[in-house]
């Protein structure tokens, strides 16, 4: 059983991959986004901050609008 966060992220990929993970509006259309590619988004967003010096147990705020 997964424990950690990026486990259930995983398993979930796993799982559910081309089930809809997100939905939003944007110009009065739905759009949505997979597990997997959000999947493969989040995992780009983690390469960015290990590329930019983020080391394990390293603390991140990330701010931002409340939308995909």
């Amino acid at each position: 059983m997964a424990t950690l966060v990026h486990e259930v992220l995983e398993e979930t990929v796993r799982k559910h991959g081309d089930g809809p993970a997100l939905r939003v509006k944007r110009d009065g259309v739905w759009r949505t986004m997979t597990w997997r590619a959000y999947g493969a988004a989040i995992r780009r967003a983690a390469r960015a901050l290990i590329h930019f010096g983020m080391q394990p147990g390293t603390g991140v705020s990330i701010i931002g609008a409340n939308s995909p």
